[in-house]
């Protein structure tokens, strides 16, 4: 099943204000953390977990730098799961805190977790999205719910379509409309064989965009492939172009210079 790395979370928590913690004993494990020193950060964030074992947001960043701190181990991933639960218990139900360690601990049941436990884990994205629909992790909690419907344990899954359609039509969060385009033309295109109905979501995943450019010139070739294949001929061009501008020393540029020609040398459909 395609995944996503975690940990978003110590981002997340270095982004909230530091005021509370700034008197704290040096050195400061936020700044291992955001300095990738997992291992460091992990240390430090125990002494504080230790010293303020009630404080959620603290238990937090310990549960994320234990998932990130090498070697993994199966007891340090036991420890964030139960970390992230009382957490979940010590911090207000509407809190930041709160909402962000269900999220963290659904993608823990899901992505560290071995077995993982996709059913747990769905029933904490449903419960975020239902609890706290504005908040900006309802739109995350949407597209893991998405991958779940669509990729479950006996393989992909087609019949998830109409689901994923009506989770992409209530998100607001452009990265999260982005990735549940680009699932639906996955579907479609390697599971459905709907090359038309793929089309437009690569289009508006791509009218998005990735915010790397190697990965928006491979759809920008997708795109111009399947605009191809399907008749669309001005928007085949469209997209072998903006390929060739950004990637124009790759090795599939030749071909797609002679593509392209080709496509230059097709005349207008006439207009009868």
């Amino acid at each position: 099943m395609p995944r996503r790395l975690l940990p978003l979370a110590l981002g997340l928590l270095c982004a909230l204000p530091l005021a509370a913690y700034e008197k704290s004993a040096a050195p400061d494990p936020w700044q291992s953390a955001l300095t990738f020193d997992y291992n460091v950060a992990a240390e430090r964030f125990q002494k504080l977990h230790q010293a303020s074992p009630k404080d959620a947001r603290i238990a937090i960043a310990y549960a994320s730098s234990l998932l990130v701190k090498q070697p993994r181990t199966e007891s340090n991933i036991q420890s964030a799961r139960d970390l992230l639960i009382s957490a979940r218990e010590n911090a207000p139900a509407s809190s930041e805190d709160a909402i962000l360690a269900l999220y963290l601990l659904a993608r823990v049941e899901l992505d560290h977790l071995d077995p993982a436990q996709p059913e747990s884990a769905r029933k904490h994205f449903d419960q975020l999205r239902r609890e706290h629909p504005a908040h900006p992790l309802a739109d995350h909690a949407a597209v893991e719910l998405a991958y779940l419907a669509a990729y479950p344990e006996s393989g992909a899954d087609v019949t998830a379509i109409p689901a994923i359609q009506k989770l992409l039509d209530s998100v607001k969060d452009s990265g999260a409309a982005r990735d549940l385009h680009s699932l639906l033309a996955s579907l479609y295109l390697r599971e459905s064989k709907d090359p038309a109905s793929a089309l437009p979501h690569y289009v508006a995943a791509r009218a998005i965009g990735y915010e790397q450019p190697l990965r928006d010139a491979d759809i920008d070739l997708t795109i111009a492939n399947l605009a191809r294949e399907t008749g669309d001929l001005a928007l085949a061009r469209k997209h072998y172009a903006a390929f060739l501008a950004a990637t124009p020393r790759d090795v599939r540029a030749s071909t797609v210079r002679g593509i392209l020609a080709s496509l230059d040398a097709t005349p207008a459909p006439s207009i009868r």
